[in-house]
Formats: structure tokens, sequence, C-alpha cells
């Protein structure tokens, strides 16, 4: 993938200063969302009111409201890994991936609803999750108790495979540091699970969550805590989901290691996991849970052969396809483009082809290419352009285009793939910063 121009910039290096960038962006700057907290709590309260009161009542809601597209704007977008971090063994996290479908699991007011990416309501569920339903209530309100985590849902199982926290008895998470938030996630299962946590974790918590204004426990405080919990002995601490049937599902976290040579192995292909892996989850543990459609590359995916069962893109009948398809939105100007932000347009259609066509292309409309031999063109590191042949018209009901790190993830897996050697390489070596600079953002570290 290593693509140099004039100036001796590489997508690699190109990549690292983007994740050194989103690190310094969320230390300086204030967020942007004004009263997030409030708005998330709202929105649980009105998806539960929606679907008991009167229709008097319905038609009173503001206008243009939709709980279906707030959950689906909540969840963290990650990429895919195209290139190595060279601090992958000090500062990231390693999860095994579930095999199944990403979604968001709410708890409030004595209801508990799991939605897809697209908002949709998957389960609604009663859990012992606080004011899910399951158990007593919180002395401290309906609202004031509502929880919501990012979860995998892993059918044959039957069970929600928690990978992150976005609030627990209504305080927001999301811009505390992952570190905090799995730290916190895993002391919230052990406390109602089989292992409880010891006395001098538990007073750690206390004393950080005091301090979530501030900076979170070190990585130093805080690893033999994490990993603790997450390799704990069967069965791990959960949660029970009930049905309206009566059906009963689970809770669990996922277990969580720092990236380095060990816990690379384990969540790669060790441990009695009871899931069909799908990958593995890769998480700075300095990141900021970023919602909304932005991808952030402080959050990656990557898998191979050995631990996923799809590992190149397929058709509707799960067959491999012989040339990669790509999804790219078709643009005012002619351009297609990745859904990024900003979108990065890898080709621009001929003009013949923009006459030929003119009743059928519109801004937004989702065309299907193929990627040719040529592949991908660089300039100072951004992918600038890509050898499109054209196939049709993509599914417009996905209502999306691919984002570039996909695409560049399932290009490099039939040219270059980023094998597990290359990340266990990165885990054993020691950091080396760009141009001499430290990719943490950190002075102290």
């Amino acid at each position: 993938m290593t693509k140099r121009a004039t100036d001796g910039i590489s997508y690699e290096e190109l990549q690292q200063r983007r994740r050194k960038h989103m690190l310094q962006l969320q230390k300086t700057a204030r967020s942007k969302k004004i009263g997030v907290h409030r708005a998330a709590l709202d929105a649980v309260s009105t998806v539960m009111e929606e679907e008991t009161a009167l229709s008097d009542h319905i038609s009173s809601l503001p206008p243009r409201f939709s709980p279906k597209a707030y959950f689906a704007s909540q969840l963290m977008h990650p990429e895919w890994m195209t290139d190595v971090p060279p601090d992958l063994g000090v500062d990231w996290y390693v999860l095994p991936r579930p095999e199944g479908k990403r979604c968001l699991l709410v708890s409030s007011g004595g209801r508990t609803v799991s939605r897809l990416r697209s908002g949709s309501v998957l389960h609604n569920l009663q859990s012992s999750l606080p004011e899910g339903g399951g158990g007593p209530s919180s002395s401290c309100g309906r609202e004031a108790a509502a929880c919501m985590l990012d979860c995998i849902y892993h059918e044959s199982d039957r069970t929600y495979y928690a990978q992150d926290l976005l609030m627990w008895r209504g305080h927001a998470f999301t811009e505390c540091t992952a570190e905090f938030r799995l730290f916190w996630l895993h002391s919230k299962m052990a406390e109602n699970g089989e292992s409880v946590p010891s006395a001098d974790v538990m007073q750690k918590a206390i004393s950080s969550h005091n301090a979530i204004s501030d900076e979170a426990p070190r990585a130093s405080d805080m690893d033999e805590d994490i990993e603790g919990v997450s390799t704990s002995a069967p069965p791990p601490p959960f949660f029970t989901l009930t049905d309206p049937e009566g059906v009963t599902y689970r809770l669990q976290a996922l277990p969580v290691s720092i990236a380095d040579v060990r816990g690379l192995t384990h969540a790669y292909s060790g441990g009695r996991l009871s899931f069909v892996r799908d990958g593995v989850y890769f998480l700075h543990r300095d990141s900021h849970y970023f919602c909304g459609h932005k991808s952030c590359p402080l959050a990656l995916l990557w898998k191979d052969a050995s631990c996923s069962t799809y590992l190149v893109d397929t058709d509707a009948g799960g067959n491999q396809l012989p040339d990669q398809h790509v999804t790219l939105e078709y643009r005012m100007d002619g351009t297609v483009a990745t859904d990024d932000d900003p979108p990065v347009v890898l080709g621009k259609l001929p003009a013949s082809f923009l006459l030929q066509m003119a009743k059928h292309l519109r801004p937004g409309r989702l065309l299907k290419f193929s990627i040719g031999e040529g592949g991908f063109t660089f300039h100072e590191g951004h992918p600038c352009g890509a050898d499109l042949k054209y196939i049709g018209p993509g599914n417009q009901r996905r209502g999306r285009a691919d984002q570039l790190s996909k695409v560049l993830f399932q290009y490099r897996v039939r040219t270059n793939p980023v094998t597990f050697n290359m990340l266990m390489l990165s885990a054993a070596s020691p950091v080396v910063a760009l141009e001499g600079e430290n990719m943490t953002g950190d002075s102290d570290r």
C-alpha cells in the first residue's frame, strides 16, 4: 500500500498523522454536542411513549423527530485497518469480534430495546440492566438510570456482546477515554455477575468516576484490572434479558487486552469463546466515543481467513466475487465518491456515459463498479483515483456508498494483505514516533 509522492509522504505516514490529529482534537476542542446527555434521555423516553401513548399525544411530538434516525446516529463507526499503527502494542486494546449484528442496547423506563445500525428495532426486552424492567428500579428515577451499550448480537447463542459503553445510569461516557469506558463496563458487569471486583478495584473505579471531567486513569494503573476482569474463569458475569414470549438472552462484555503479543494471540485464536469470530477490533486507549456518521481512525477492524468466515466480499448468495466490487455515490459534477467526511473522489464518469445515462443519474444515486488491474492512485499519501469499471446501479436501499477504509482493506486482502504476522511484529516492536513526535499527543507518557 505504500505509495509516495515527490515530497516523500506515504499513505502509512498520512494515517499516523490522522490518528495523532484526532487525539489532539479531542483534547483541545470543546464538544460540539450541546445537550447530548439530555437528548439521549429524551430520545429513549420518547421511544417508549410512542409505543404506548394515545394518538392525540403522538401528534403533539416535535415535528421531524425520528427515534430511528436518532439511534442510527449514535454508534461509532470504526475504520478498517489498512496500515498497522506503530504503537499497537502500547496504546491500543484488542477485542475478539463476534460474528453477528452490530446494535445499540438501551435500557430506560422499565424497558430494554436493541436497535440495529439503521436505527430499526431488533428486540423489545426486559433486562436486569438499570431500569431495564427485569429488576428493582433505581432510586434515582427513570431518566437518571438510562443505559446505552455498543453491542454485537450473536444469534446462535442469543447473546449480546458489549464492546463499548455510551451511558450508564444516566451518565454519558462518550467523552471519556476508551481506557475508562472499558474499565467501567467490566466493573459493572462484574458487580452483577458471579465475580465481584475486589475492594481496591472498586475504589479505583469510584475515584475515577469522580474525576470523569478530568483525565481518566492511566494505563499503568488499569491494565492489570481490565485484563483481570476480562480473563476471569467462566461463566463470565452477565445480565439476563427476556422478550415478551419468555425467550431469554444474555448480555456480557467482550474480553479485552492490551494489543501486545499476548493480547493479540488471545483475541485472534485463544480462549474458550462461545461465539464465532469475525476478526478482531482495535481501540486506542485514549480515544473518546465518536457518535455519528463520520468514521473514527482510533477504532479499527481487522480480519483474515483464519478468524473470519467471510474475508473477501461476497454476493447475495455468499459466493466470493472474482473481482472487487465497490459502491460509490454519484455527484453533481459527474464524479463518484466514497461515503466519507469529506467524500473521497475515486473517479469521474466520461461525458459520453453521462449523456447516455442522463435520465437515470441524479446526485446521491449509488453506482456499482469493479476495481481493475490499475488499482488506486495516490497523491501526497491521499487516495485520489481508482481504475473503475462500471457494472450498473447499486442497491439504493442501502442508503450509503462504501467508506474508503473498507474499499482499501478489501483491495489489500486481494493484493497485499495486512497479515497477523505484521500485527505481531508491530506489537513486539518499540514505538517509533512520526518525525520525532509523540503519537499519543501526551507529554508525560
